[in-house]
């Protein structure tokens, strides 16, 4: 192929990739015009997300993979498509990105998108296993806290969700108010 852009010199693939990665990764690889393209389209699809432009963003990360796959747009997507409301588009891309290469922010999507879909118990797992690569990650660790509560959340609501709503017919109004003062201080826990 040819080549569209030359390799990063030395110093700019350290601040792109960290030294210890540039170091690891070895010889910088040549660019091809595709891959250029990619990242172009990326970076556009990025601006837009910056801006609120949740669609604008999952068409410009799509065209961008339609050039060449690339994990961080797999990521990138999958959050735009959380933005969206689309959780079960976000899972998925978060799977590509992690297939393509297993990274902490992978997996930070991935749990994002089991939390919105109401699978706490595999938010955590994700959580987990991203903190396997990057152990002091603050966003996962905040994100593991968020998806433990939502487990817990959901072990204890389905144990006592019936306490709230059932009220004998003959209790007092007291009694009955007492109830629905309990479940209204449940569901505000929630948020």
């Amino acid at each position: 192929r040819v080549c569209a852009s030359p390799p990063l010199d030395a110093p700019a693939r350290e601040r792109a990739l960290g030294p210890r990665r540039a170091r690891a990764a070895g010889p910088a690889p040549m660019v091809t015009a595709a891959e250029d393209r990619a990242e172009d389209l990326r970076r556009q699809g990025n601006e837009s997300f910056k801006q609120g432009h949740w669609h604008k963003a999952i068409e410009l990360f799509s065209r961008s993979l339609f050039s060449a796959q690339h994990h961080l747009t797999y990521a990138n997507r999958s959050i735009a498509y959380l933005k969206a409301g689309d959780a079960k588009a976000a899972l998925e891309d978060a799977n590509h990105a992690l297939a393509i290469e297993p990274t902490d922010k992978g997996f930070y999507r991935l749990a994002s998108a089991h939390l919105e879909l109401g699978e706490p118990g595999k938010a955590v797992d994700a959580c987990q296993r991203g903190l396997g690569l990057s152990p002091g990650n603050a966003p996962l660790l905040q994100l593991l806290e968020r998806a433990r509560e939502a487990k817990g959340k959901g072990a204890q609501g389905s144990s006592t969700a019936g306490a709230h709503q059932h009220v004998p017919r003959r209790a007092a109004p007291q009694a009955a108010a007492h109830a629905r003062a309990a479940a209204d201080s449940d569901d505000s826990d929630q948020s």
